[in-house]
C-alpha cells in the first residue's frame, strides 16, 4: 500500500510544479480518533483521512477517504488505492 502511495505521488510530481521531498507529504485527518474509529460530529458520524502533497504554492490531494463508525480504515484506503492504480493496469 505504501509503495502505491509513493508511486502515485511520484507519477503526479510534474503537476506539483517542483521536486517533491518527504517534507512536502502530509497525512491529515478530521474527526478521526485513530484505529478504526470515527467520532460523531454535528453533521453525522463520519471522519476523513487523506494524504496530501504541497507543491508550488498549492496542496494537492493524493488520496482521501471518508470513514464511518465501524469501517475498516485500512480496507477503505486499500480500496481507494486500488481504484487509483487501475488506470496503470488496464484489463486486470
Amino acid at each position: 500500500m505504501l509503495g502505491n502511495l509513493a508511486f502515485l505521488i511520484r507519477h503526479n510530481q510534474a503537476s506539483y510544479g517542483k521536486q517533491i521531498d518527504p517534507n512536502d507529504i502530509f497525512i491529515a485527518s478530521r474527526y478521526f480518533k485513530g484505529g478504526k474509529q470515527a467520532v460523531k460530529t454535528e453533521s453525522g458520524p463520519v471522519a476523513g483521512l487523506g494524504v496530501f502533497v504541497n507543491g508550488n504554492g498549492f496542496t494537492h490531494t493524493v488520496i482521501r477517504i471518508v470513514i464511518n463508525p465501524g469501517d475498516d480504515t485500512l480496507e477503505l484506503l486499500s480500496t481507494q488505492l486500488d481504484q487509483l492504480m487501475a488506470q496503470f493496469f488496464p484489463g486486470t
